[in-house]
Order: C-alpha cells, then sequence, then structure tokens
C-alpha cells in the first residue's frame, strides 16, 4: 500500500508540472526569446551571427539574431493571434492560422499564412498569403481568396513592424 501511494503521489506531481497555465500565444513569445537569446549567447555552429551561408558571408540585419527579422516575426504574430495561430516556426519564418469563419459568413472560412523570407524589416521579406473555403452541399471546397485580404494583413503587419522598431529605438 504505502508504495501504490508513492507512486500515485509520484504520478500526480509529475501530470501537475506540465501544466504552466500560460496562453499559446505567450508561450510562442517566450520560445522566440529563448532561441534569440541563445544565438546572442552562443551563435551557432557554422558562424558567430546565427546562421550560414553557402557562398559567400551572410550579412544579417542588426535587428535580427535569427534568419528572421525579429520585428517582422512579432509583428506577424501579434497581428495574426486574432486568428488563432496553429504553427509557428521562427527558425523558417513562418507562421499559420487555422481555419476561421470569414466574418457574419458562417459559410466560408479563412486561413492565412505569412512568410517572413529575410532579416532585414522590408516589404518584400515578407509573403502573406491567404486561403479561402466555402462550405458547399455540406463540404469545404477552396475558393480563390481576394488578393485584397493578403495586402491589407500585410500592410498590418508591416505598420505594426514599424512600430515596435520604433519603440526599441527610443
Amino acid at each position: 500500500m504505502n508504495r501504490l501511494s508513492f507512486l500515485f503521489i509520484f504520478l500526480a506531481g509529475f501530470v501537475l508540472t506540465g501544466c504552466e497555465g500560460e496562453n499559446r500565444r505567450t508561450s510562442i513569445y517566450k520560445s522566440v526569446d529563448k532561441h534569440e537569446e541563445r544565438y546572442k549567447r552562443e551563435g551557432s555552429l557554422i558562424s558567430d551571427r546565427g546562421g550560414f551561408s553557402v557562398v559567400g558571408t551572410q550579412t544579417l540585419d542588426n535587428d535580427s539574431s535569427m534568419g528572421i527579422n525579429r520585428y517582422l516575426w512579432r509583428a506577424s504574430l501579434a497581428v495574426l493571434s486574432g486568428l488563432s495561430v496553429e504553427s509557428a516556426d521562427p527558425f523558417s519564418g513562418v507562421i499559420q492560422t487555422s481555419w476561421n469563419a470569414s466574418g457574419k459568413n458562417k459559410g466560408s472560412q479563412l486561413q492565412v499564412s505569412a512568410y517572413i523570407l529575410g532579416p532585414q524589416l522590408k516589404s518584400d521579406l515578407l509573403k502573406v498569403v491567404a486561403h479561402k473555403q466555402v462550405l458547399i452541399a455540406g463540404k469545404w471546397v477552396k475558393k480563390q481568396a481576394s488578393d485584397e485580404v493578403a495586402a491589407k494583413v500585410k500592410t498590418e503587419i508591416l505598420m505594426k513592424a514599424r512600430a515596435l522598431k520604433l519603440a526599441d529605438r527610443s
């Protein structure tokens, strides 16, 4: 009986330590901060600047210690968090939301993907793609999403990234 009690207490403690009580967005930010700090402190295996280039040298923007721009990353997370982020990879710079009902129309849903393509804070290094599905006869069918939706999301991300950078400088 004593061993059984000990085993139960040990397993209960083990299970409860996994409950952090934080929401997913906070965990993603902490993950990015942890990786940024590691690269600032240690560099990478190949370069002391957090990355490598197959040909020539890699020139990173002072804003980034990873292969992507941290302001674009944080701004993308902030803007897309309203659409519930499904996956976010700070090393490849890809953020994808889950399918969300688009506006008042419950018969269509929208998914947004953001791709951060480099370490500089430049608009051509951010690609936003919107995907749309429409409910037809009980099945979700892919349809062409408006380019206007992706353009609005991209503009909002760029404005937020610029504000984050200005806030850091002051």
